[in-house]
């Protein structure tokens, strides 16, 4: 099991734009592109922050093959307009589609496929509402073979 921290506003994949360009031989292809700002960044820090956490604890860094479970929470900053006993992020960005930056950043550097994911825990909170004020915006995130996170929780039914 390897948990790390991933510093930075969550982003979430967002949706695709597809464009029609012609190439010099005036042939047309489409290309596809991510409307989400600062996506490609996100996934950077994400790859980033998981290599550093298996490289300091001597981990392999890749889960060829083998099933794994996520265990992910977002953590957002806190508006000011909010009152200060917080309450649930119950805004955008929506919980799957952060996932799936995520993953995106993960594969891999954890993982070859995203398609090994098979089990997936997850929340999104403001910073400061689980009694830790001085709490930064990211990602804090638990990646373990699924086989170990059955054997945790009992199974499953």
């Amino acid at each position: 099991m390897t948990t790390f921290f991933v510093p930075g506003i969550p982003v979430p994949q967002g949706s695709k734009r597809a464009f029609i360009i012609r190439d010099k031989g005036g042939s047309r292809r489409p290309i596809m592109a991510d409307t989400a700002k600062g996506l490609g960044e996100w996934r950077s820090r994400v790859a980033l922050a998981a290599r550093e956490a298996f490289t300091r604890q001597g981990a392999p860094v890749w889960m060829d093959g083998e099933p794994v479970a996520l265990a992910v929470e977002f953590i957002f900053p806190r508006p000011k307009s909010l009152p200060k006993k917080g309450g649930p992020h119950v805004v955008r960005p929506d919980l799957s589609k952060l996932l799936r930056a995520l993953e995106d950043g993960l594969q891999g550097v954890v993982f070859g496929n995203d398609a090994q994911v098979v089990t997936v825990t997850m929340a999104k909170r403001y910073c400061g509402t689980d009694g830790q004020r001085s709490e930064s915006p990211g990602a804090l995130v638990t990646v373990r073979p699924a086989e170990a996170a059955r054997a945790a929780e009992g199974g499953f039914a």
